[in-house]
């Protein structure tokens, strides 16, 4: 049924037939509003109470959907291809995968594999892609082993940024003793960068043993002889260079040092140890 707006009265009706047909239009448009505005808000309050129930049911056709088409036209996980993988256990990427063969491969939440990928001891980074048609490609970057941080006379095994990789409470560590120890809460965090400067010298720097960060502005390095070589806080680099040019034309860390202090800005103080008895003997010789 149509109903319009306008309504029509024969031309001679009188100035009351005019007032009655003004009340009688202003009544029926009431009527009509208010009708319309009453179903109106009926068929919201039933699509209201419904869309929940209407939403979870459409996910479900949709979900059932893409699984339906995904085994109907082989898209479906049947191989899952690791680039970069070398320290970490298949087993553990495996269990973090969570992903079984024959599954949708539309259906999996890349997103997800990935974080809790990203949380293995020996990843940094992690990327999944889909190869169509059933084939995960997973490209995973590994953390490097850099140095052992010692703290409370525990070691843990870190990479360049100080980041943790393996805690020696939980892990045995003995096949990376080869590893500079690095020593002060701070250290981790600023040991990489200055393990670089050190490793600016190959010669010299294989003879490191440990690291110590001292008051959080400087370091103390030691060598496999117990000499201990005490930079300054500005231009580390420069100090180590001359060291080690030192240790080329004199051989001096091989002789009876204990310590060789350069904190000093253009001052190289050698301090041997403090007994009559040298450090080693050569046989056949008397002191």
């Amino acid at each position: 049924m149509r109903l319009s707006r306008r309504l029509v009265f024969p031309r001679n009706a009188g100035k009351r037939s005019h007032k009655k047909a003004r009340v009688l239009s202003s009544r029926l448009r009431r009527w009509v509003y208010g009708t319309l505005l009453s179903g109106a808000v009926t068929v919201a309050a039933t699509i209201y109470i419904d869309f929940g129930n209407l939403k979870s049911k459409a996910v479900a056709l949709i979900r059932d959907g893409v699984e339906f088409t995904s085994n109907a036209t082989g898209l479906v996980v049947n191989d899952v291809l690791v680039e970069g993988r070398a320290r970490t256990k298949k087993y553990d990427l495996l269990e973090a995968l969570q992903v079984s063969m024959g599954v949708s491969i539309l259906q999996l939440d890349i997103e997800k594999i990935q974080n809790r990928i990203r949380e293995l001891d020996w990843i940094e980074n992690a990327r999944i892609e889909r190869r169509l048609p059933d084939t995960l490609f997973l490209s995973i970057t590994e953390r490097e082993p850099t140095a052992l941080w010692q703290k409370e006379g525990r070691l843990s095994l870190i990479d360049r940024y100080g980041t943790i990789i393996l805690d020696g409470k939980r892990h045995n560590l003995e096949q990376f003793r080869h590893l500079p120890v690095v020593i002060g809460d701070k250290a981790p965090f600023i040991a990489g960068a200055f393990l670089a400067v050190l490793s600016s010298e190959p010669k010299l720097f294989a003879r490191v043993k440990s690291i110590t960060l001292v008051s959080g502005r400087r370091w103390n390095v030691r060598l496999d002889n117990h000499i201990d070589i005490q930079l300054p806080e500005k231009n580390p680099a420069k100090a180590w260079a001359h060291l080690a040019k030192v240790e080329r034309g004199h051989n001096i860390l091989k002789k009876d040092v204990v310590a060789v202090d350069m904190r000093l800005q253009d001052q190289f103080i050698i301090r041997l140890i403090p007994t009559s008895e040298p450090r080693s003997k050569k046989p056949g010789r008397s002191t």
